[in-house]
């Protein structure tokens, strides 16, 4: 049986538009579970927005408490940056190993002399000791 023309171009239009029809519940699932996947994503960045709001809130407070102590160590800081790039500073530790090179045979030097009054002072007081128990004998006869 003869179509009429442009007959079967309107059936072809008909037969791929039922067939798209088909696939539109699975394409609407897909669909709404994609709309379903974008507004969890947007409830967790708004729970994220507003921890990070609370974490910049807290650390401004912080940053508020420790702003006016720290700015007040800075002429402190500078002072200190200042002497330590002193020349003197460079020297110290040539200075000290001379302070120890002196020091130190003093105080052994010292320390023996410390030692042997003390050893001195043990022998006089044993022959004190004896001498005056002699001479409490001695008074006792």
């Amino acid at each position: 049986m003869p179509m009429m023309p442009g007959m079967s171009e309107t059936l072809r239009a008909m037969q791929a538009q039922t067939e798209v029809m088909t696939q539109l519940p699975a394409t609407l699932g897909d669909l709404q579970r994609a709309v379903r996947g974008v507004a969890d994503a947007l409830a967790a960045s708004k729970e994220t927005v507003a921890s990070a709001q609370q974490v910049s809130e807290r650390l401004a407070s912080v940053l508020d408490e420790i702003e006016e102590p720290v700015r007040a160590l800075r002429p402190g800081i500078v002072r200190l940056g200042e002497v330590l790039n002193s020349p003197v500073v460079e020297r110290i530790p040539a200075v000290l190993e001379a302070i120890e090179a002196t020091v130190l045979p003093l105080a052994a030097g010292a320390e023996r002399g410390r030692a042997r009054w003390a050893w001195a002072r043990s022998g006089i007081g044993r022959v004190g000791r004896s001498v005056r128990i002699g001479s409490r004998a001695a008074r006792r006869t």
